[in-house]
C-alpha cells in the first residue's frame, strides 16, 4: 500500500488568461500552511507534481517539498482516464496540485461508487488516499479554515 496526496491549488485572484490567474496571498499563506503539515505527515518526502497553470505551480512550490514537475496530465480540461492512469502510476507519497472539477472526478472514477457523494474541494483542500493493487480509498480529506480563524 502506498500514499498519495491530491492538492487543489490555493485561492487565486481573477483574471485573463485562466492559466496565468495568480495566488492571492491567502492562497499563498493555504499553501505554506498545508507544505508544514505535509513536512510533518509525508515522512520521506516524495515528488512533486502540478498543473501548468500559474496558480497550480506556485501552490506547489510554496509548499517547500522540494522539485516541481509540471505535467500536463493536470491541467484544466484533461480526461479524467489520464489522470486516473498518473495517479496509478505515482511513486509513493507524491503530491498531485490541480484543478477542481478534474481532481475530483478523479476521484469519482477512482473509489468506490458514492465514496464522493457531497464532496467538494474549496481551494487549497487535501485529500489523502491509501493505495492498493489499482484500487484506492480516501484516508484524509482536509480543507482549509475559513480567512480570519484561528487554527
Amino acid at each position: 500500500m502506498s500514499a498519495l496526496y491530491l492538492l487543489r491549488h490555493g485561492r487565486a485572484a481573477g483574471g485573463f488568461p485562466d492559466a496565468e490567474r495568480p495566488l492571492t496571498l491567502e492562497g499563498r499563506a493555504q499553501a505554506v500552511s498545508v507544505g508544514r503539515w505535509l513536512a510533518a505527515w509525508r515522512t520521506g518526502g516524495g515528488p512533486v507534481r502540478c498543473s501548468p497553470a500559474l496558480r497550480c505551480r506556485e501552490t506547489a512550490e510554496a509548499l517547500g517539498a522540494g522539485a516541481v514537475d509540471v505535467d500536463q496530465r493536470l491541467a484544466l480540461d484533461r480526461p479524467t482516464r489520464e489522470l486516473l492512469e498518473l495517479a496509478r502510476a505515482c511513486a509513493p507519497r507524491t503530491v498531485l496540485v490541480g484543478h477542481q472539477p478534474e481532481l475530483l472526478g478523479l476521484l469519482a472514477a477512482w473509489l468506490p461508487e458514492g465514496a464522493v457523494a457531497g464532496l467538494a474541494l474549496p481551494p487549497a483542500t487535501l485529500v489523502g488516499l491509501r493505495r492498493s493493487e489499482g484500487t484506492a480509498r480516501l484516508t484524509l480529506y482536509a480543507e482549509p479554515l475559513p480567512s480570519g480563524r484561528a487554527s
